[in-house]
């Protein structure tokens, strides 16, 4: 499902309207989903080191609580889904051309070369002063290929290719 719907099917719940009058510090610091079929997730959260992550999932509307925080949570920002303009797959092809290109990973035969499931990731980077789409693609060949993509205007921030047997 879209994940603009998925999100949309969250604020509009009254799961969702009982948690924020309980928790009205939390904000949206990421999005997650695995595609083709993402069950979308939305991470929410406020900045103390020590709070719970609520992740959201539909279908019907949920949350869990997660201990500790999300990874990197200083350098997050709210998501601020109105200056999204790409969709997921878009962006995954985006990152399969830059990866060809810049790369040299091989475009011919790189969809067969790639395991089904593509992570997305989108998050606010105050490092980078912008949303980003993070894609993560593994190959049958155990490298991972890693693409931040500007959730705005669809430019390649960084490719980072990575063999799994040189992180052992």
């Amino acid at each position: 499902m879209d994940w603009k719907l998925c999100l949309k099917q969250v604020l509009n719940s009254q799961v969702f309207k009982d948690f924020k009058a309980q928790h009205p510090n939390h904000v949206l610091l990421t999005m997650f989903g695995m595609l083709p079929e993402a069950d979308w997730e939305f991470h929410y959260s406020d900045y103390n080191p020590e709070s719970q992550v609520f992740v959201f999932k539909t279908n019907p509307v949920r949350f869990s609580k997660q201990p500790g925080f999300i990874a990197g949570k200083k350098d997050l920002l709210p998501l601020n889904i109105e200056r999204v303009r790409l969709n997921p797959e878009t962006v995954v092809k985006k990152a399969v051309k830059a990866f060809s290109v810049e790369k040299n990973v091989s475009v011919q035969g790189l969809d067969e070369k790639l395991q089904s499931r593509k992570i997305v990731v989108l998050q606010n980077l105050k490092s980078l002063n912008k949303q980003v789409y993070i894609v993560t693609l593994l190959t049958r060949s155990m490298e991972v290929l890693s693409a931040k993509i500007d959730a705005a205007t669809g430019e390649v921030v960084s490719l980072v290719v990575k063999n799994l047997q040189s992180m052992a």
